[in-house]
């Protein structure tokens, strides 16, 4: 009986093992197919990366185009009112710093309102600490 008992078990152990290695693979052929999932998906972002540099080069072509447009039509209205390129130039010129200077207080007016003061305060008690323990250390 004891021979019995013990081909059983071995049996018994036999199936668990497999049973146990069949869940193994399983699980293993689950992580590889969401590895591959994964580096698909990543290779396919990388692929859509460099049309989306294109396609933002080519607005910015567009719209500098599109303002050198406007300045030209605007130079050659004023040089029909006032009869001078010097003048339609130097108006030309003026309006484009007029919007530089404006666009520039305009920026700095929203960088003042994000002013992050709870990130600041952080920050500054962070490195007070960390000084503070250099101290100690320093004196000790």
């Amino acid at each position: 009986m004891n021979g019995l008992n013990k081909g059983k078990k071995h049996s018994d152990n036999k199936f668990h093992a497999e049973d146990s290695l069949n869940e193994g693979k399983k699980l293993a052929n689950e992580v590889y197919k969401e590895g591959v999932n994964k580096a698909c998906e990543t290779r396919l972002a990388g692929l859509s990366v460099y049309p989306f540099l294109l396609n933002v080069c080519a607005i910015f072509v567009v719209l500098m185009s599109t303002w050198f447009s406007c300045m030209l039509l605007t130079g050659y209205i004023f040089f029909v009112f006032l009869g001078s390129v010097v003048w339609s130039i130097g108006m030309v010129l003026f309006i484009n710093i007029a919007l530089l200077l404006g666009l520039l207080k305009y920026l700095s007016s929203n960088l003042k309102k994000m002013n992050f003061e709870q990130t600041r305060k952080y920050f500054s008690q962070k490195n007070e600490t960390v000084d503070e323990k250099l101290e100690k250390k320093i004196n000790c």
